[in-house]
């Protein structure tokens, strides 16, 4: 294996970000004081700080000058964190309302390996496949490692993008209590967040105990201007919904609509969803959150004790709790009702039912874990190196439960009421509070997944043959349910799942380094996994790293990676929902029509609400990927080093949904997806059309890209500075849908910007320190109406408009107390700017992913160490 050098040592550094990191290593005396140690993206320990893949390291005190609340907020400032359809717990829209995921480069959430210590995390139960990162023990995180490379030889599934592992503290002596608040200029959005950290060091004993809480207020989409309507204030695009107050009717066969006298001549609208007539909308932009009220709670604790001087157990233990209430417009619904001579021949209604109250649930996700284990070394003989090993057992389980407290209405209760005559489908104010309370209900749905393993692995290294090896055992069994409550499909203005399923998975593996000569080292995995419901997969991995000079290192890797299809991708149940897309043959038959007036033409081609059907796919198979990476490391001086990682990451057999759009733009290829209405055309789940968008492997990816980092640090009369910046640079992905086989470039568009970056300066000067961050997303193109068929370019060209790049500009300064308090104070979103603006999923007018909504940010960090 690589002898350590100059370029080691600047490694070393770089994978640190702070000035005190930079101090520590540029002191270091002597290099045979460094333990050997496992980093993410091998089993093998090694003295060398870097290996022969591109590893990003963001210490303690990194996280804590960037501002960020949560590890959450922390990792979708990175620079390759954030992409497409990623899941952030803002989302009050979202089945996992308070779960946030990560979509690394963009190949989707569950592209990506999520650890703690090392160990493979339970997915989120309900709904989506992916690890929320809210429920990690936020207080005792010591560093976050993310392997910019495939990993599957080493890890097994998901691995394909990357991999980011949580390092927690192991030991700890003191205590440490710290709080944090802060507050948006626009005094909302308030974060009250207070950690606890003690632990105590005996003869043989160690333990560490977290405690951590935090409470999330929150921000009301009609705080802020660009959200405040459903009206762009941009451009005037209009997305209030056709569910209007009082009411919108149609006829049966939906080719006239009328809007009740009651409605509101600004409200009063040429009809999307019927061929001629009027309709009442409805401004629901007001009555929705852009962050929801949400707090969180969680217990961390590990218990170690010395059995031998070469033998030590140990038991780590997580409890992690959080309580999301998401508020929505109240319930949208459509109402079959008798003919009456005021308003023949109108027989189906379309109306919000704001006098039944908002949507409200209460979202309550937790996990517990528990891991136990024996780790030690068999020390070297004649033949053989020292032997690290371990044995260990764990089970999780994470379970996710949503109640319905307000606002929740059953279709067939309601149109019951209005038969009946209880419920005045035109005059609201003639349902009293009486009748609002009878018919609300309570609806449930929970999810579990539990995951429990056992794991047995070794490494060492052989001196005669500068051989580095690692091989283990590994075998866990997941099993899970999502279920709701009897009659949840009923509920107006819902969307539910039933499903569960459980599989056994077997794996073992080997992996080896060896180092010909001082400048070269060469690295080899392979391993093999055996699902008890899909089949097997086998992956391997081949690395190498050469040191023409001491201050450089070429690095290589090429590797095979799969996905095993998740549990909820083949068993979750179908469900019903209401999508906004373009009904592309009604469109283009009302475009090519003569008779027609420009504004029927219009009408026509937007975008109006259809139902879906959506759910997973027993027959799926694994995702099967290949990954290349090309990277230099640079250490021009001891202080400044510079690197640029080449990535090629290939995915066959993506798992996915078509997407409704382009299931209907294709219509001709998806017949069997597509149920028109009698009339011929798509609307509400009454009009008796549905589109089918299931989970199938249907897609293919190919991206690549480039990693810029610069790491300096500079020690200065006036303190010492240390700078970081870091660059992502996509350069291409490609993706393709359904059956067409065609590779469309996405690289630019609608949440894939080509570039993304953040620098950070952090200075410290005797008890003084401070930090200075920039964090910068490009312009990109929405998709407008979507791709023409059977083509890569979009159908209607003009329909597309580009978004704008933002950076924000966050600021910290610090103070060391010589009495063990740390005072920090700092502003996040400087400048106060607002997200950029897209109409791509039309409102809040902004990405979700790749945005945040609170604006400028005010906030104090206190901590104090007994």
């Amino acid at each position: 294996m690589f002898r350590r050098t100059v370029l080691s040592t600047a490694v070393a550094v770089a994978l640190g970000s702070s000035v005190a990191s930079v101090a520590t290593y540029a002191n270091e005396g002597s290099v045979e004081k460094l333990e050997k140690i496992q980093v993410t993206g091998s089993r093998i320990s090694r003295v060398d700080a870097e290996g022969n893949t591109p590893l990003a390291v963001f210490d303690r005190e990194a996280i804590e000058n960037s501002g960020a609340a949560t590890v959450a907020e922390f990792l979708r400032d990175s620079p390759t964190i954030g992409g497409p359809e990623m899941v952030t717990e803002n989302e009050s829209l979202s089945q996992v309302a308070g779960a946030s995921g990560t979509n690394y480069r963009g190949f989707g959430a569950d592209a990506t390996l999520v650890l703690l210590n090392g160990r493979r995390l339970p997915d989120n139960p309900i709904a989506s496949t992916f690890v929320d990162i809210n429920q990690l023990p936020t207080a005792a995180v010591e560093r976050i490692e993310i392997l910019n490379d495939g990993a599957s030889a080493i890890y097994g599934s998901d691995a394909v993008a990357g991999v980011i592992n949580i390092i927690t503290k192991t030991s700890y002596e003191g205590a440490t209590v710290g709080f944090k608040s802060g507050l948006s200029s626009e005094s909302d959005g308030n974060q009250n967040s207070i950690s606890i950290v003690t632990g105590k060091s005996m003869d043989k004993a160690r333990v560490l105990f977290t405690v951590d809480a935090f409470k999330q207020g929150i921000v009301k989409a009609s705080d802020r201007a660009y959200s405040k309507s459903a009206v762009s204030p941009v451009d005037g695009n209009d997305d209030r919904s056709a569910y209007g107050y009082p009411a919108s009717v149609f006829t049966s066969d939906f080719s006239f609509a009328g809007a009740p006298a009651g409605c509101s001549a600004e409200n009063t609208v040429p009809s999307s969803n019927a061929s001629a007539g009027k309709e009442c909308s409805y401004d629901f932009a007001s009555d929705y959150q852009l962050v929801p009220d949400s707090e969180r709670y969680g217990v961390f604790g590990i218990f170690e004790y010395d059995l031998t001087e070469t033998a030590t157990a140990y038991t780590q233990l997580r409890y992690n709790r959080a309580k999301t209430i998401t508020s929505n417009a109240s319930a949208p619904g459509f109402l079959t009702v008798d003919v009456t001579n005021e308003y023949l021949p109108y027989v189906k209604v379309a109306r919000r039912w704001i006098e039944f109250g908002k949507r409200e649930k209460e979202n309550i996700n937790s996990t517990v874990e528990t891991i136990a284990g024996v780790h030690g070394v068999f020390e070297s003989n004649e033949f053989i190196g020292d032997v690290n090993w371990q044995f260990e057992l764990g089970h999780s389980r994470t379970t996710g439960v949503q109640k319905g407290i307000n606002g929740q209405l059953f279709r067939s209760n309601m149109t019951e009421g209005v038969k009946n005559g209880e419920i005045n489908p035109f005059d609201p104010t003639k349902n009293d509070a009486s009748t609002v309370a009878k018919y609300q209900q309570a609806p449930e749905r929970k999810g579990e997944l539990k995951l429990s393993f056992a794991n047995v692995q070794m490494d060492g290294f052989i001196d005669d043959y500068e051989l580095g090896w690692a091989y283990g055992l590994e075998t866990r069994k997941v099993s899970y349910f999502d279920k709701v409550s009897e009659n949840y499909d009923d509920i107006i203005g819902g969307a539910s799942g039933n499903g569960g399923g459980d599989r056994n998975v077997k794996a073992t593996y080997l992996e080896l380094s060896q180092s010909p000569m001082d400048m070269l080292e060469l690295g080899a995995a392979v391993r093999y996994d055996r699902y008890s419901d899909f089949g097997s997969s086998t992956t391997g991995k081949l690395s190498a790293g050469l040191r023409p000079v001491d201050s450089v290192l070429l690095r290589s890797s090429i590797s095979t990676g799969f996905k095993a299809p998740d549990l909820k991708e083949l068993y979750l149940g179908q469900s019903e929902g209401v999508l906004k897309v373009v009904d592309t043959k009604v469109c283009d038959a009302t475009k090519a029509d003569p008779s027609k007036t420009k504004a029927e033409k219009a009408s026509a081609c937007k975008k109006k609400e259809v139902a879906s059907n959506s759910g997973g796919n027993p027959d799926l198979e694994a995702e099967k990927s290949t990954a290349l990476n090309l990277g230099i490391v640079w250490s021009v001086t001891d202080q400044l080093s510079v690197s640029a990682d080449y990535w090629d990451i290939t995915v066959d057999d993506k798992i996915s949904l078509i997407g409704l759009q382009e299931i209907i733009n294709n219509e001709d290829k998806y017949s069997h997806l597509v149920k028109r209405s009698p009339a011929g055309t798509l609307g509400g789940k009454e009009t008796g059309s549905l589109v089918t968008d299931i989970y199938q492997n249907v897609s293919e990816e190919r991206g690549k890209g480039l990693d810029l980092s610069v790491r300096y640090s500079l020690p200065t009369n006036y303190g010492d500075f240390g700078l970081r910046w870091d660059t992502a640079h996509l350069i291409s992905f490609k993706r393709s849908k359904g059956s067409t086989g065609l590779l469309c470039e996405e690289a630019g568009s609608y949440g894939e910007p080509e570039w993304k970056s953040a620098l950070s300066v952090a200075w410290k000067q005797s008890s003084w320190n401070g930090n200075l961050a920039f964090n910068y997303t490009g312009d990109y193109n929405d998709n407008g109406t979507g791709r023409a068929k059977d083509s890569c370019a979009y159908k209607e060209p003009e329909s597309v408009s580009k978004v704008s790049s933002f950076t924000s500009v966050n600021v910290q300064v610090g103070y060391d107390f010589d009495f063990g308090t740390q005072l920090k104070a700092g502003i996040k979103n400087l400048a106060d700017r607002a997200p950029s603006y897209t109409t791509e999923k039309q409102w809040p007018w902004f990405n979700q992913g790749l945005s945040n909504p609170v604006g400028r940010f005010y906030y104090l960090d206190l901590k104090h160490t007994f």
